[in-house]
């Protein structure tokens, strides 16, 4: 059975696997407002919610990370 639903899970269209290579905390600017962010952890940046389905999203983390 397929899992097709959108939005439940935050998506990284970025992996994880490669910012933690960066340490525990990231600092971005985001070049659309201008806002800084800094120090954040990895979890929270380079994401978005409903990006890939679920399905999409389990199946990149089992192969890739």
């Amino acid at each position: 059975m397929t899992d097709d639903r959108i939005g439940e899970l935050n998506n990284h269209y970025i992996p994880k696997f490669i910012m933690n290579h960066f340490g525990e905390s990231i600092s971005c600017y985001n070049v659309r407002t201008g806002d800084l962010l800094v120090g954040r952890s990895p979890a929270s940046v380079f994401c978005e919610k409903g990006l890939y389905t679920d399905d999409v999203e389990k199946m990149l983390n089992e192969r890739i990370e």
